[in-house]
C-alpha cells in the first residue's frame, strides 16, 4: 500500500545500487588491466585504461552521491507511510490492549522521569490509597452483614442466598488478607521512609 512516489523512488535506488555494484566489478577489473599494462610497450593502452578507470569512478561516484541523497527521504515516506497505517489500524481495531500497553508505557515514562523524593512520595501515595482501599474492604466484611440481615436479602432473594452463605464462610480470609496487605505496605512505606531519613 505503498505510495507511487515511494515506489518510484525505491525502483531508483535499486537501480543507482545495481549500477554501483557494477562500476565497482568494473573498476576493479580496468585497475588489474592497468597493472598488467603499466610497462613501457604499451602505455598507450594503459593511458586508455586509466581514461575509462576515471570515467567508472565518476559514474560510480554519481550513483553513490545519489543513493546517499535520496535514501533518506526515501526512508522517511516509507516511516510516514507506515505511521499513517498504523494509527488507522489503531483507530479501526477494537483491540484495547494495545491501548492499554500505550499508558502502560507513558506512565513508565512518567515515573522515570520523577526524582528520588518525588518517587518516594508517588510511593507513599500509592500505599495510602491501598490500605484506604483495604480498610474500605474491612468495613464492608463486618458492615455486610448487618446491611444483609437488616434488609433480609437471604429470605427475599433466595437465588443469592447460595452467594451470601458462600461470602460468610470467606468472611475470615477476606479479613486476613486485607490485613496482611495494610501491613506489608506499611512496612515497606516505613522502610523507604526511613531509607530517605537516613540519607
Amino acid at each position: 500500500m505503498e505510495s507511487k512516489g515511494v515506489v518510484d523512488l525505491t525502483n531508483q535506488l535499486a537501480k543507482a545500487a545495481a549500477e554501483l555494484r557494477d562500476c565497482s566489478v568494473k573498476l576493479q577489473n580496468i585497475e588489474l588491466k592497468i597493472k598488467n599494462a603499466y610497462d613501457g610497450s604499451r602505455f598507450v593502452e594503459h593511458s586508455i585504461l586509466v581514461n575509462q578507470k576515471t570515467e567508472l569512478a565518476s559514474t560510480y561516484q554519481k550513483n553513490l552521491n545519489y543513493i546517499l541523497k535520496n535514501i533518506d527521504s526515501h526512508l522517511d515516506a516509507k516511516i510516514k507511510i507506515y505511521e499513517e497505517l498504523s494509527k488507522k489500524f489503531s483507530k479501526n481495531s477494537n483491540f484495547i490492549g494495545d491501548n492499554i500497553w500505550e499508558l502502560f508505557n507513558k506512565f513508565n515514562e512518567w515515573l522515570y522521569s520523577l526524582s528520588l523524593q518525588e518517587n518516594l512520595a508517588f510511593v507513599n501515595l500509592s500505599g495510602i490509597i491501598l490500605i484506604m482501599l483495604s480498610l474500605f474492604s474491612i468495613i464492608m466484611i463486618f458492615y455486610g452483614d448487618i446491611i444483609l440481615n437488616y434488609f433480609q436479602l437471604e429470605e427475599r432473594f433466595p437465588r443469592i442466598a447460595k452467594l451470601i452463605i458462600l461470602r460468610r464462610k470467606f468472611q475470615q480470609y477476606y479479613l486476613l488478607i486485607n490485613i496482611l496487605i495494610i501491613s506489608v505496605v506499611l512496612i515497606i512505606m516505613f522502610a523507604l521512609n526511613l531509607l530517605v531519613l537516613i540519607h
